[in-house]
């Protein structure tokens, strides 16, 4: 005999939690257990949550089921507590609850860690710096190596905090001495932190045992770079990209020619690089709109947006041109397509405030801003 599976709400739900580290809206509890059960890292923090169990109480009127929600929070291993949550309601297939158990229960063995790494390089892959270096600080707590270090360091450069970040990279490159990499990595971060001698001292040491890397060409042109030695720049990233290809040479030989406000060549010389992905719009339209050709900024984030039409930064972007061009019909219309991919989005909301002042809506334009503030406030809470 055949059995009849019903969801647990029967009445039509219209308000939808939003998961924050994965950014996905679901709208039932059967849709909220199938995507935790697929992104059971992305949602590590927050799946039984206060305001996800008020959600299901309140929006869903599970009221029950709340209460049992409530009961499975109290449950001390990560493992069973989180599988307890899947099995609220005869939904999800058995054969996946045993696999995720038997997941889980590894993941939970590992030391505590390399949880915390794993946490951070979510947040770091994501170019959240704050937020993975306030794991990688708690990993490094209970353990150092190379590795974990490297990984704090960019958070640090993600961060613009330079100064921390030469000290992570040189701890790592102490305890793995022979990571040539780890020295380039130093090498930016010192470049990046004003530290041009120790910057020079630490290439010529790399430089004479591998004369010919091209990263070595590369990090002089970034010294000379940042000391606004442009022309000088441009030989050594020119001598980079000639002994190996990389479209981040030519960015920063573009960089160096737009810096000289000589902007035709910085476009022109753009053209080298081999693939004009997404990448290279986004780059082609800074410029553009560098130089004051706002028009062709459009037209290359248009472009970029015919193959990722859900890209919320690409929208973002071409709000941000539309208004500058002074479309703020067009603007309008972009950042209400960015905030329908992503309501909460930072960059989003402060572009949409931007836009509500130019068509001279004050009181929109400063709700915008205290929603914003709110959720800084929120958001820094959960870091600290």
């Amino acid at each position: 005999m055949t059995n009849l599976y019903l969801a647990a709400s029967q009445s039509e739900n219209h308000i939808p939690y939003t998961f924050a580290m994965t950014d996905t809206r679901v709208y039932s509890l059967e849709e909220s257990l199938y995507h935790c059960l697929h992104n059971w890292r992305g949602v590590s923090q927050d799946f039984l949550c206060e305001p996800f169990i008020k959600w299901v109480e309140g929006s869903l009127g599970l009221g029950k089921i709340g209460a049992t929600l409530r009961e499975i929070s109290r449950i001390e291993s990560f493992s069973k507590r989180f599988v307890a949550f899947l099995s609220v309601v005869d939904y999800l297939p058995k054969e996946s609850l045993v696999k995720l158990q038997r997941e889980l229960d590894a993941w939970e063995r590992r030391q505590v860690w390399e949880k915390l790494a794993e946490q951070g390089d979510f947040w770091a892959t994501r170019g959240e710096g704050e937020r993975a270096y306030s794991f990688y600080a708690r990993a490094l707590n209970y353990h150092e190596d190379a590795k974990l270090l490297n990984n704090a360091g960019v958070a640090l450069m993600q961060m613009a905090s330079y100064d921390e970040a030469t000290k992570h990279f040189a701890r790592a490159s102490r305890l793995n001495p022979r990571n040539q990499q780890l020295k380039f990595n130093l090498i930016e971060a010192y470049i990046f932190a004003g530290a041009q001698e120790e910057a020079q001292n630490l290439l010529e040491e790399v430089a004479a045992k591998h004369p010919s890397h091209p990263e070595i060409f590369y990090f002089q042109a970034e010294i000379h770079f940042y000391n606004k030695s442009y022309f000088e720049a441009i030989k050594l990233y020119e001598k980079a990209a000639a002994l190996h290809y990389d479209p981040q040479y030519i960015y920063k030989m573009c960089d160096c020619y737009m810096k000289m406000r000589l902007y035709d060549k910085a476009l022109a010389a753009m053209q080298a690089v081999k693939v004009q992905d997404t990448a290279f719009l986004r780059k082609q339209a800074g410029y553009y709109a560098q130089a004051a050709n706002v028009p062709m900024a459009v037209k290359s984030i248009e472009k970029a947006l015919v193959g990722h039409i859900n890209d919320v930064g690409l929208w973002i972007t071409l709000a941000q041109y539309h208004r500058l061009d002074l479309d703020l019909g067009k603007a309008s219309g972009a950042i209400t397509k960015a905030l329908s991919l992503s309501p909460e989005n930072p960059a989003a909301l402060l572009e949409q405030a931007r836009i509500r002042k130019a068509q001279g809506r004050t009181k929109e334009y400063q709700g915008i801003l205290n929603r914003i503030l709110t959720r800084f406030k929120r958001d820094y809470r959960e870091i600290v």
